[in-house]
């Protein structure tokens, strides 16, 4: 496929540089996004210092904490998404280097066992390890 896509782009000039015109507008407004919401994130810092007699540093923890929290709240719901699937979906196990993955072909997820593992509370780890071991008697 990538190939192919290289060959009419190259066999092609005009179509290339339509392309790479439209992927330097992706990475344009892209970066646009970005800069916009760092200064509205700049603007409410500002506020909170200025109006509300916040200290820059009670700022900078706010924002670490919410950010921190939100990853958390993602990193929790995947891994359990993940479990769930990996206890009703078909998957497979396969090594990759010197990694072990998991492969859910219909949710298009491949993750390190042993991160998975980590992730997961006791109870859970040894539901997976069950489950692992059941695959590979298979």
């Amino acid at each position: 496929m990538e190939s192919s896509l290289l060959s009419s782009l190259s066999s092609y000039p005009i179509l290339g540089l339509v392309a790479t015109i439209i992927m330097i507008m992706i990475v344009i407004s892209i970066v646009k996004s970005l800069f916009r919401l760092a200064s509205i994130l700049v603007m409410v810092g500002l506020v909170l210092v200025l109006f509300f007699g916040f200290s820059p540093k009670e700022v900078m923890d706010k924002g670490a904490n919410l950010a921190g929290s939100g990853s958390e709240l993602i990193d929790g719901n995947v891994i359990q998404l993940l479990f769930n699937a990996i206890q009703t979906e078909d998957f497979f196990i396969k090594k990759v280097g010197e990694d072990t993955v998991i492969e859910i072909e219909s949710l298009g997820i491949n993750y390190n066992v042993s991160d998975l593992l980590n992730q997961l509370g006791e109870a859970n780890q040894q539901d997976l390890n069950q489950i692992i071991e059941e695959e590979k008697g298979d």
